[in-house]
């Protein structure tokens, strides 16, 4: 529903609230709650708009490590920073990494950490133009 819901809006604007990305985002953790996982979302943006097309990525991504930490995660926290162009996306969870390979070839600047106190922590860049647009490199 979410993410049918950010493809309509970025079609229709480049450019989305950071409001609208931390609506779903409380919604999925008020769902992770009832399936006992705590945590928590942190989003810092530059003007409180994002591009809509790294909001849809970023969503995408939480929603792919949640589905594979479901049922083996006590704890999931979610950070997305934007700093210098690039939209910083960071998932910490107590849960041992979910495949490596499998996420390697969806998202291939993903990486993957594994904190000396355990658990995993998946960081995911996504550079932008700040129109909406993806940046080559």
């Amino acid at each position: 529903k979410r993410q049918k819901d950010f493809i309509l809006s970025a079609v229709s604007t480049p450019t989305l609230s950071d409001e609208k990305l931390k609506s779903a985002l409380a919604e999925s953790f008020r769902a992770l709650k009832l399936a006992g996982i705590s945590g928590g979302c942190f989003i810092q943006t530059q003007n409180g708009q994002l591009p809509g097309q790294q909001i849809m990525q970023c969503f995408e991504f939480f929603e792919c490590i949640v589905e594979r930490s479901l049922f083996v995660a006590h704890f999931l926290n979610f950070r997305i920073a934007e700093t210098k162009g690039t939209l910083r996306c960071s998932i910490m969870t107590d849960a041992d990494e979910a495949d490596r390979e499998e996420l390697q070839k969806l998202y291939p600047l993903l990486e993957i950490l594994s904190p000396e106190d355990g658990g995993t922590e998946y960081l995911l860049p996504l550079k932008c133009d700040g129109k909406g647009g993806e940046v080559d490199d």
